[in-house]
């Protein structure tokens, strides 16, 4: 009679880390441009030691490995994301309840987010899948209305002139690669692009980061850029206490811009958009006890003819891990 199999106990179990971002130029005392955004992101790693693990189900492998061949094998540690995000764009003039024609329209846009992140020390990769809805079906009018009666600011009057609904589809991929790095301070160049209905865009930029202790110098700060949202949960025990200085520019040449250019297969408010677009940032980024928090102030150059003022906000996020 043959032995019986032991049970196996030794199954490696994932990490996660749940992660919150919110974007709003209220950090700069204003209300117009890009006004708004929140995402609530799931990270997931653990995929590269999942594929081989005689403990962990078929299935389970099977979904490893998928994940796994989708990044350079070269790539060590592999990250999936899941996110839920909105984000929100008015003109500078709140009253009109006209076409503004010489402002950016009225939009909002509501989209899900399947991403693959790949790092090493020294290199990290992201490609990442938006699909979502742009226009009254993403819910902007209601979800601001919502947010300045509890802040006590005046509405926006002119939504009905919003963009008009349409699917939005974007493919994202970024990649980092470190520069340099010292005795708690790291040089990390960034570049790639996105292509969709929603934005079409090729970007190029550098991210520094100065402090007493270093972090995870691939993962970007938080935004709504794809590649810059990578959260190492392996990660996530290190460094307590670390305090650190973010700065660095992003620079995208755009093709097109759903937001600026109005709606794809129909008659919409449009704007005449610029071709080149730079964000400029400086912040900071705190662990403690698994937590990452972090503070990003934003400048954003003039994205279309006649655009009035530069669009100013912050960005603040919190990572915990999640198991």
């Amino acid at each position: 009679m043959a032995a019986e199999t032991a049970p196996c106990k030794t199954a490696s179990e994932p990490r996660r880390n749940l992660a919150l971002l919110h974007e709003n130029d209220f950090f700069n005392h204003t209300d117009r441009q890009y006004t708004s955004g929140t995402r609530i992101s799931l990270f997931e790693a653990g995929f590269d030691a999942a594929a081989q693990d005689v403990c962990r189900s078929d299935q389970q492998r099977a979904r490893a490995t998928t994940i796994n061949a989708w990044m350079n094998a070269n790539l060590g540690q592999r990250v999936f994301e899941i996110s839920l995000g909105q984000q929100l764009f008015t003109p500078t003039e709140r009253r009109s309840t006209e076409v503004i024609r010489n402002d950016r329209p009225y939009a909002g846009w509501l989209f899900g987010r399947w991403a693959l992140h790949g790092f090493t020390p020294e290199r990290s990769q992201t490609i990442a899948l938006d699909i979502g809805m742009v226009g009254p079906a993403a819910a902007g009018s209601a979800s601001q209305n919502f947010f300045h009666a509890i802040e006590g600011y005046a509405r926006f009057d002119g939504w009905r002139n919003q963009l008009r609904n349409e699917l939005g589809v974007q493919l994202t991929a970024e990649t980092r690669e470190l520069l340099w790095r010292g005795s708690g301070s790291a040089l990390v160049a960034h570049y790639g692009g996105a292509i969709g209905n929603v934005e079409t865009y090729l970007n190029a930029g550098l991210h520094a980061q100065l402090g007493a202790n270093t972090l995870d110098s691939m993962r970007m700060p938080a935004s709504f850029r794809a590649g810059s949202a990578a959260i190492q949960p392996a990660a996530a025990g290190k460094a307590n206490g670390s305090l650190q200085a973010l700065a660095g520019f992003d620079l995208r040449a755009v093709a097109h811009n759903i937001f600026l250019d109005g709606n794809t297969w129909k008659q919409s408010h449009s704007v005449e958009r610029k071709p080149l677009v730079a964000d400029v940032y400086l912040g900071l980024s705190w662990r403690w006890a698994g937590l990452d928090l972090s503070y990003t102030h934003t400048v954003r150059s003039r994205e279309f003819r006649g655009q009035p003022v530069v669009s100013i906000f912050g960005g603040l996020s919190l990572s915990a891990p999640w198991n």
